[in-house]
């Protein structure tokens, strides 16, 4: 009987479901339609007024000033430096970067010997903590850039060492465990600077000494017995003892009380036992004279008491193992010195020197927040912590029980195991296999071309020529075999002979050497430490100590760089004959080998500036847009060629710019590079992006040299270069001026009035190259410009000459017409103000946030939107023609007064905010979302709504029905289909007709992201759709088979599968007989969803999601293996 009545009560509920669905919305009220399309506006309003009033009345403009850079690194109380977080651009992160490297390179050894002196832990915490900062922003700006990346490594093995020997002096104790780092790993390292190999050396003979003096095993590691740190340390630190018998002594007091507890509420239990066994339940009358139990019985009141008497149970909050104990105190005050030496021991050992994390279980309990030494943690920073993978009794349902209950349950040992565990990454330290390198970060990636299957040859030495040769089937047919082999054998058989074969290869020229990939084989064999061997120069390099291979390879270079001078387009190759020369300037110290690397590096310099001038003369020619950008990609690579033939060691620097003639040549190049450098770097090429970071850290290591040959030797050379960029200079009358800080980069001149030309003021930065006259840049648009988002949304990094503005309010203007148009520029407070001109006609850019909210999402982020500044048209042009005006494309007409309106082809767009658009939304909104809904109205007055992600057009048709014109059915008064009970992100249309309306039904479903909610009784589903392109499902309401049939795909099966099952009552669904759970497994026991094919993406996620339904069980607790969940 219970059962029926409960069947009963399940089926009106799910026929009220049903009668919701039902009747949903389906009409919609259209009669104030046209008023409707009148805009609000209300985001967009105050810049369209802002723009008008502006074209009216000249706007106030800003102009680029010369700003000092702040403080790139600040010190510490200890005098120990840290990179400033306060910088924000990406020039001044890598600046910061680069003073941060230089001081480790020069003063940490000082101060490094004066903190011995009194060593402390604040010393050790300022560097771990500095040095966590710099890894994280120096990954995330040399990505990409192996030998940045392997300066890095160095800076922070740099960084280690200090600290290890700090922490050693302090603690002794500390030198007697292994430091966990391999000094093998560090032989991968790009280091293109003697100074730097010198630096390597020092860090892995430390670290090699530490391995041959080590007793004990890594002091980063779980250890079950004494030789642990923990355990040893522990022995020779009262605090830590201290801490214990604290501990122990309040653990004791509180079992104590917990035992009185115990004690008082078992003899409460035996009483009121031993009471209610003595009664019985008492009784009375009910108004008919029956006899019925009485409410107040004493007996039953005396049972619930009993029933409600329980106890928590106490656990001891140390484990009885004595290594673990120790552990645990040790941890839970962990001295300061050792977290920052185990915070950067482990950032080199796991962060930086595994590709990927063993996770590992979940851990159920952490010391930090265990309730039994939760009390006495302290926190000090440390990223790894100790955790158990098993749960604390206190945390678990038996941390309660109810009387009677013996003592012995009450009170229980600590039955935690406590192990290491990275918080950040959340990982088990013990779990960390794999060994630690850094290969995957200090190694050239081959770009996709023919040389792209030769990535072994570049990864390592350890491969032979006679493998090369067995597998030059593989050799790709856009490759000379020839050259296959000579790439692949350039670094086999060993180290030794990687220099020899590369000499031999100059004189035989078979590779192509002006190829990406070449050049980055040469960077990876030269520049690579390699295995460490006598003296700094390594095993690899060893061979620079013969005068007579320096002197060939020099030879060979030569007779290379006049092969390829006149070319250029011969950039790869110019990089490599700079880079082995340079390279062998730095490991030789012979008088005859200095000399003639310098002479190679002046006729590099030479010629790349040669190509610089022919680049620019080609430049001013040229007309076509995609031509400049490619013309002005080669004139910046060249510049930095130019430039890179500078970057020498500090001791060669005054032999590498001695005359004037040098310091011209530098000026200029870096005037050029800073010129045609886009204002987002990720728009060049990864390759560019490489060499403009090295460009970047060369012109701060140079920035004291070249400053300092200005001063003392010759700043004519400065106003030459100024001469080439602007011919109207004339240096003859005024002299620099130089600010008296050091390390401000700006110089400055004052050029006196004429006759005919007025007063100004010329800038040039030392450190960027950027000169400005009167706070305008010559030729180009300053770097706050081009690196604006308005900019780079037109221009897409585009880079093009500009001249001082003809149009009144604008500061800049291109020299060239791009599209037709004359662009115009300036700067408003923050806000870059574009505007375009074509003929007498000007308009105005209005960045597209400005319409957010206003306007439907694809018309704001899908076109460029130009305010005709004389009709106050907007007109919304597609990105794909942003500077093309056409009359298909959407106008705003503006009125600030009166009715502004939005119209193509003579319908108009009904307000987002107006009641048609609400009532549209209460139909539609369960398809489709409001900010994508393209509502108009007509030209002969017909309400339309077009949903662009879906490609669907409804329209309002003569009998007022909401039709959809591509499936020709019209929007079902009855919303009900039977099935999918819950889901609320579905429309049912219906055929024309009173018979057909039952027979000929569709169900539209979009594919999104499905979410799920308790409504009521039931569930309720939604799917909310982000993307721009979006699929709509479309199932035909089969009233025949009763089911719903798809397109037959294996996505729309899976989709209707998984949303069957998340829909899924306990009772039948009306329509298909069957419930929910049952209708999904016949749709995946079709035999359409057994195919062979792979599977896309998204039938992988839904398969996904399918499976996360499936109940998992699991036992609880998980040794146990008593209970489920």
């Amino acid at each position: 009987m219970q059962i029926n009545k409960a069947t009963e009560r399940h089926y009106k509920l799910q026929h009220e479901l049903q009668e919701k669905d039902a009747a949903r919305a389906t009409d919609i009220d259209v009669s104030t339609l046209e008023q409707d399309t009148c805009l609000t506006l209300l985001n967009s309003r105050a810049a369209l007024d802002s723009a008008l009033h502006e074209a009216k009345h000249e706007m106030q403009l800003s102009v680029v000033t010369p700003t000092e850079h702040c403080d790139w690194i600040t010190f510490d109380t200890d005098g120990f430096p840290h990179v400033n977080e306060a910088i924000q651009s990406r020039p001044e992160k890598i600046y910061a970067l680069a003073e941060y490297e230089q001081w480790v390179e020069d003063s940490l050894t000082a101060w490094m010997e004066k903190a011995l002196r009194q060593p402390t832990a604040r010393h050790c915490t300022s560097i771990s903590r500095s040095a966590t900062y710099y890894k994280g922003l120096a990954l995330q700006l040399y990505n990409g850039s192996p030998d940045q990346l392997s300066v890095m490594l160095l800076t922070l093995g740099d960084l280690w060492y200090a600290l290890d020997r700090i922490a050693g002096f302090m603690v002794p104790l500390v030198h007697q465990y292994s430091p966990g780092l391999s000094a093998a790993a560090f032989n991968v390292l790009l280091l293109p600077k003697y100074t730097q190999m010198q630096r390597l050396r020092r860090l892995q003979m430390h670290i090699e000494a530490r391995d041959r003096n080590t007793q004990f095993g890594p002091m980063i590691a779980d250890t079950d017995d004494s030789t642990g740190f923990s355990y040893k340390y522990f022995d020779q630190s009262p605090e830590l003892q201290k801490l214990q018998v604290k501990i122990l002594a309040d653990a004791k007091i509180h079992k104590e009380q917990k035992l009185r507890e115990w004690q008082s509420k078992t003899t409460q239990h035996n009483t009121l036992t031993t009471e209610m066994d003595s009664l019985h339940c008492s009784t009375t009358a009910d108004p008919d004279g029956n006899t019925i139990h009485d409410n107040k019985c004493r007996k039953c009141d005396l049972q619930r008491e009993i029933q409600s008497i329980s106890i928590h149970i106490f656990e001891w909050p140390l484990p009885e193992n004595q290594t673990e104990s120790r552990l645990a105190v040790f941890h839970s005050c962990c001295p300061k010195f050792f977290v920052a030496w185990q915070n950067l021991t482990w950032i080199l050992a796991h962060d930086l020197g595994r590709v990927s994390d063993t996770a590992g279980a979940t851990p159920e309990d952490y010391l930090a927040a265990y309730v039994g030494l939760e009390p006495y943690y302290k926190k000090k920073g440390s990223r790894l912590t100790l955790a158990s993978s098993l749960k604390s009794v206190s945390a678990t349902h038996f941390r309660e029980y109810k009387f009677p209950i013996a003592w012995e349950q009450v009170f229980c040992r600590n039955g935690l195991h406590w192990r290491l565990y990275d918080k950040t990454q959340r990982c088990w330290v013990s779990q960390q296999e794999e060994r630690s390198a850094y290969t995957s970060r200090c190694r050239v990636i081959l770009p996709e071309g023919p040389y792209q299957n030769l990535q072994f040859a570049i990864n390592s030495t350890s491969h032979s020529q006679n493998e090369v040769l067995a597998a030059q089937i593989e050799c790709s047919p856009d490759l000379n075999i020839h050259e296959y082999i000579a790439f692949g054998s350039l670094r086999a058989d060993g180290e030794r002979t990687q220099w020899l074969n590369i000499c031999r290869e100059l004189r035989a020229s078979t590779p192509t050497w002006n190829t990406e990939s070449v050049c980055g084989l040469i960077r990876q064999t030269v520049w690579e430490a390699g295995s460490s061997g006598t003296t700094t120069l390594r095993t690899t390099h060893g061979v620079f100590e013969s005068l007579h291979f320096s002197m060939e390879l020099l030879s060979n270079l030569e007779k290379m760089l006049e092969s390829i001078q006149a070319n250029r387009q011969c950039h790869y190759a110019m990089e490599i004959v700079i880079v082995l020369a340079l390279r062998t300037l730095l490991l030789t110290d012979a008088n005859e080998v200095r000399t003639q690397s310098l002479r190679l590096l002046q006729n590099c310099r030479l010629a790349a500036f040669q190509w610089v001038e022919e680049l620019e003369s080609a430049l001013r020619t040229v007309t076509d847009h995609i031509e400049s950008r490619k013309l002005r990609h080669s004139l910046l690579r060249a510049g930095i060629l130019c430039k890179m033939t500078f970057d020498v060691a500090k001791e060669h620097r005054q032999l590498s710019m001695t005359t004037s003639e040098d310091l011209t040549f530098w000026t200029a190049a870096a005037m050029t590079v800073q010129a045609n450098t886009p204002g987002a770097d990720e728009l060049l090429s990864k390759d560019l992006q490489r060499l403009l970071l090295r460009d970047a850290k060369l012109n701060h290591a140079l920035y004291d040299r070249v400053k300092e040959h200005s001063i003392n030797t010759d700043s004519k050379s400065i106003d030459r270069a100024v001469s080439r960029v602007w011919s109207a200079f004339d240096s003859a009358l005024d002299s620099w001026e130089y600010p008296k800080q050091w390390s401000s980069p700006w110089i400055s001149k004052k050029i006196s009035a004429t006759l005919n030309t007025k007063s100004q003021k010329v800038s040039y930065n030392f450190l960027t190259g950027e000169i400005l006259i009167d706070e305008r840049s010559i030729g180009m648009l300053p770097k706050i410009y081009t690196s604006h988002k308005s900019f780079i949304r037109l221009f897409a990094g585009e880079v093009f000459r500009v001249l001082a503005s003809d149009m009144g309010g604008m500061l800049y203007m291109t020299a060239k017409e791009l599209d037709g148009h004359h662009f115009y520029f300036c700067m408003k407070n923050q806000d870059l103000v574009i505007k375009a001109k074509r003929a007498s006609k000007i308009t105005r850019f209005i960045p597209s946030e400005q319409f957010t909210d206003d306007l439907p999402t694809m018309l704001v982020e899908d076109c460029t939107h130009w305010l005709d500044l004389k009709t106050s048209v907007v007109e919304f042009r597609p990105l794909t023609r942003k500077f093309t005006t056409d009359t298909r494309n959407w106008q705003l007409v503006y009125r600030k007064r009166s009715s502004s309106y939005l119209e193509n082809a003579g319908a108009r767009l009904v307000d987002v905010r107006s009641p048609t658009s609400q009532n549209t939304l209460d139909v539609l909104g369960c398809l489709e979302t409001k900010s994508f809904m393209h509502i108009t109205m007509s030209s002969d007055g017909q309400y339309h709504v077009f949903l662009p992600r879906f490609g669907l057009h409804f329209f309002k048709n003569r009998n007022g029905d909401i039709e959809c014109q591509e499936l020709r059915k019209i929007i079902d008064k009855d919303q009900s289909v039977g099935t999918l009970i819950g889901l609320r992100s579905r429309l049912v249309l219906c055929a024309h007709g009173g018979r057909s309306r039952k027979l000929d039904r569709v169900v539209l479903v979009p594919q999104g992201s499905v979410s799920t909610e308790i409504d009521g009784w039931h569930v309720g589903v939604d799917i909310t759709t982000a993307s721009h392109n979006v699929h709509c499902f479309r199932f035909r309401h089969d009233s025949i088979l009763k089911r719903l049939e798809g397109d037959g795909s294996l996505v729309s099966n899976l989709d209707q599968a998984y949303l069957h099952a998340l829909t899924s009552m306990i009772l039948p669904d009306p329509f298909t007989g069957y419930m929910g759970m049952e209708e999904s497994i016949r749709i995946l026991d079709q035999q359409i969803l057994r195919c062979g094919k792979p599977l896309n993406h998204s039938e992988i996620e839904l398969l996904n999601l399918i499976a996360s339904i499936t109940p998992r069980r699991i036992f609880y607790p998980v040794h146990l293996q008593a209970m489920q969940l």
